[in-house]
């Protein structure tokens, strides 16, 4: 019996570490970036339709990445996949936590299922990217270092057990201003690759937490991350840092009464959320 209906989790991402390393000619930033899932995630349910059609808030069907996913997957698989898409949001917006690309992987690997897609990896893989940078990896999620702009992807070993609270103020920020921003006045340097992809396979969280960097945060727009990763330092955490372009900062802890009480703390002010590694 063929299926009719799929309902995935679409599990938001943190950048472990996020480095600039060049500008291509259309414009687009060349980064190196180990993500990493976590436990916080959207609903997304899809089940066989007449037409394409996507369910998300107020977002116009067609403005939705995961709308612009499935689009993607019939180019590269010469078949038409009508579906209705329902997202349940849980991720909150303009964070850094991929929330609209982790949608739209959950989506791509629903509509795959449903339609028995014969797609290796690598038509997945520039199926997802022609939706957005961050999807490549969130349809496999896990650890992995993404260089490019997000296609070219390294399994890594993921994130040892430990727990991560996660902030969000209530601003966001533009990501293509955050850009713009960091070619005016910041430095490209060398991302820590080798470093962490060792601390990594240790699993060492001390070491991890000392490398955790970002180089949009010094650009944050909102005026909320760096207060937000002194009060989660100061609430105990191991180390602190931004993801992706902000504004929710993320703070590794190896302690969870200390977790949960810098989460009661930060509920008051901030979406706030206690997840692990995934």
């Amino acid at each position: 019996m063929s299926l009719k209906k799929i309902k995935n989790k679409a599990y938001a991402k943190i950048n472990l570490f996020l480095s600039i390393t060049g500008i291509r000619e259309d414009g687009y930033h060349i980064l190196s970036s180990i993500m990493q899932t976590v436990s916080l995630y959207d609903t997304v349910t899809v089940k066989k339709a007449d037409k394409l059609n996507c369910i998300c808030g107020e977002i116009p069907s067609q403005k939705n990445i995961a709308y612009k996913a499935v689009r993607a997957l019939e180019e590269i698989s010469g078949k038409e996949l009508p579906a209705e898409i329902k997202i349940k949001k849980r991720i909150p917006d303009k964070a850094g936590l991929g929330g609209g690309s982790a949608d739209a992987a959950a989506a791509m690997r629903a509509v795959i299922k449903l339609y028995d897609l014969n797609l290796n990896d690598e038509e997945i893989i520039s199926a997802a990217a022609k939706a957005g940078a961050d999807v490549p990896f969130l349809y496999f999620g896990g650890a992995a270092l993404c260089r490019g702009i997000g296609e070219i992807m390294e399994r890594k070993a993921p994130l040892p057990d430990c727990f991560i609270v996660i902030a969000k103020p209530e601003k966001g920020n533009s990501t293509p201003e955050m850009f713009r921003r960091f070619d005016e006045a910041g430095k490209m340097s060398a991302p820590p690759e080798k470093e962490f992809s060792e601390a990594l396979e240790k699993g060492d969280l001390n070491e991890i937490a000392s490398l955790l960097k970002n180089d949009l945060f010094p650009f944050d727009m909102s005026g909320e991350a760096l207060p937000l990763k002194e009060k989660l330092l100061a609430l105990g955490a191991v180390n602190s840092e931004m993801t992706g372009s902000g504004t929710a900062v993320f703070a590794l802890f190896d302690d969870k009464k200390k977790a949960k009480k810098a989460l009661k703390a930060l509920k008051k002010n901030y979406k706030a959320y206690l997840v692990k590694p995934i």
